[in-house]
């Protein structure tokens, strides 16, 4: 897992480069990070947030479960999708102040989930310590960990979104053939008003 300075250095130069292509149209270049965990490869997502009364929101959330590249180069690409993303919406939908919530997301490897019967799922996942994947084939949906405590959902309703968001029926988690997975999540959060917080999904 990161430092804080790690940490707290790669969340700001995702807020950094969202940012200036937002306000200056170009790209900057990722400093030098003098740590090695950062150039160890990592599946990662990066989510920008809006803040409504006490919920948050999420605009767009961009990133890889499974480690392609380097921790520094996965974030870069997830924020450049982002920054591309928001840069495309109509400007009556863009925060002009650019008073979002960055969001960093750096993953455990999943896990399979072995069961004897699909009912089981609800004894082995815990809610905010697991992400799932769900997996059918060619169909594949994923949901992170911190994810359920603020929809408010319960151990089905992770499920069946998983499932719903995989192109699959809700209930398809009951069936023998689809997979499965867990993984768990270290959680950078850079606010609007400059707090920044790690948490850990458990």
């Amino acid at each position: 897992m990161l430092t804080y300075e790690e940490a707290y250095l790669l969340t700001t130069f995702v807020k950094d480069l969202i940012i200036t292509f937002l306000r200056e149209d170009r790209w900057i270049e990722a400093p030098r990070f003098e740590s090695e965990k950062l150039g160890k490869k990592r599946g990662v997502f990066v989510s920008l947030k809006r803040v409504e009364g006490i919920k948050e929101y999420t605009i767009k959330c961009v990133g890889y479960l499974f480690p392609l590249t380097s921790l520094v180069q996965a974030v870069m690409d997830a924020a450049m999708s982002i920054a591309i993303y928001l840069s495309l919406l109509p400007e009556s939908e863009v925060d002009k102040n650019l008073s979002y919530i960055f969001e960093v997301s750096i993953l455990t490897p999943p896990r399979l989930i072995t069961v004897d019967k699909p009912l089981d799922y609800l004894n082995k996942i815990k809610l905010g310590r697991d992400g799932l994947l769900v997996e059918k084939g060619f169909f594949k949906g994923l949901i992170l960990p911190q994810i359920p405590k603020e929809k408010g959902w319960n151990k089905e309703e992770f499920l069946s979104e998983c499932c719903v968001k995989a192109g699959l029926l809700a209930d398809s988690w009951l069936k023998k053939e689809v997979k499965v997975y867990s993984f768990q999540a270290q959680i950078l959060k850079l606010k609007p008003d400059g707090e920044f917080t790690i948490t850990y999904s458990k």
